[in-house]
């Protein structure tokens, strides 16, 4: 028989309350592995990722990582991601045979559920995008502790695209599903600016 878990401190009863299955489940967290025989390429498109998916991420820079071969033996990834609370994971590495290589993947109940293997080609790091500075500095306002989605009324998007740099806004529209969370639809509106 499983034994029950009977916390003796308050902190453990909250650790043990997070861990419990909930009816609506919160952002994912993700960790990201690497291989002892990673490249500095697949490394930077690593931490991009990480970057965007931040503050729901633990990244591993340690390469005591050195057998992580998700597609011959899942064990140790299950085990970093049972000892991160993470149920999504990330691997890089390089070979000759498999160069600028990751592996995505999810975990259900402690156990990969599925992975992908996918070649990092035509990659440009956001290092590069030096006019997003710029854009941050000239659309910011002002700093929030939090935000309420209900007081998002517009919408601004900055796309670099081949040699353009593609300007669009769009108005939030919330319409109610019949839950406490509210269905999100982006109308279009002006101005409307491709910048080359």
């Amino acid at each position: 028989m499983d034994k029950v878990i009977k916390t003796k401190t308050a902190r453990g009863k909250r650790k043990l309350l997070q861990k419990e299955p909930k009816v609506i489940e919160g952002p994912k967290n993700c960790v990201f592995l690497r291989s002892s025989t990673i490249n500095q390429f697949t490394t930077d498109v690593m931490k991009d990722i990480c970057t965007l998916k931040k503050p729901f991420t633990v990244f591993r820079n340690k390469h005591g990582n050195k057998f992580i071969l998700p597609f011959e033996d899942v064990s140790p990834v299950e085990f970093l991601c049972k000892k991160y609370e993470c149920p999504l994971f990330v691997v890089g590495s390089h070979s000759k045979k498999r160069a600028n290589n990751i592996v995505m993947g999810r975990t259900f109940d402690n156990q990969v559920l599925d992975m992908f293997e996918l070649g990092i080609e035509n990659y440009k790091p956001m290092a590069e995008f030096k006019i997003r500075n710029f854009l941050i500095d000239f659309f910011v306002g002002c700093k929030l502790e939090g935000l309420k989605l209900s007081g998002v009324e517009h919408v601004i998007q900055v796309v670099a695209h081949e040699s353009k740099i593609l300007f669009r806004c769009y108005k939030v529209r919330l319409s109610p599903t019949g839950t406490k969370y509210s269905k999100v639809e982006l109308e279009e509106m002006a101005p409307r600016i491709d910048f080359f």
